[in-house]
């Protein structure tokens, strides 16, 4: 048996919510830009995310939707967003709950009984682990050099650019998602 399904969060997508075209016409938070986007659909949006001032601007979009938009702020900060099993409602969250050189000191949230497991395979993905990234805005905002505590910070990634990295602390989160995600994997 094969059984496919959509989140709820599909009627924010085409061709159930409308695509749109826009730019932030004042400075404002993220979050803010966030919920703007779910006005009078009925949904909420719960940020776990750092929030920060996108500066005049920086937020514009054509031809998307609602949740293509929400989906844009969150990335911009090294996040994601997931729906609620339930509720009518968005969950922004960090790409990676902690960060793999920390994993040995954390107890898992979850965990899967090998009786369940049915086929197990693993696919090694070897890549260079950075230290070190570049994050920077485009037409305004911050560049910051975002580096692995206790690394000399000399393997540095590919810069990373964001239209709405316009404060520090997205910066610093995008950076170490990136910094995160590199090295060797086994998945």
């Amino acid at each position: 048996y094969t059984i496919r399904g959509r989140s709820q969060s599909a009627m924010l997508t085409d061709p159930y919510a409308p695509a749109r075209a826009a730019s932030n016409d004042q400075a404002t938070l993220a979050r803010q830009l966030a919920e703007a986007e779910l006005l009078n659909t009925g949904w909420t949006l719960d940020w776990r995310l750092v929030d920060w001032l996108v500066g005049t601007g920086a937020l514009s979009y054509s031809n998307a939707t609602p949740l293509k938009v929400i989906q844009q702020i969150a990335e911009a900060a090294g996040g994601r967003i997931i729906s609620h099993r339930t509720d009518k409602q968005l969950i922004s969250l960090p790409r990676l709950h902690s960060l793999p050189w920390s994993w040995g000191a954390i107890t898992p949230s979850l965990g899967i009984s090998d009786y369940v497991v049915r086929q197990l395979s693993r696919e090694f993905q070897p890549n260079v682990a950075f230290d070190a990234v570049f994050v920077s805005g485009e037409n305004q905002g911050v560049l910051c050099k975002v580096v692995r505590s206790g690394t000399a910070g000399n393997l540095l990634a590919p810069m990373v650019t964001d239209a709405l990295i316009t404060d520090v602390e997205p910066a610093r989160e995008r950076g170490r998602m990136v910094i995160g995600q590199s090295g060797k994997w086994s998945k």
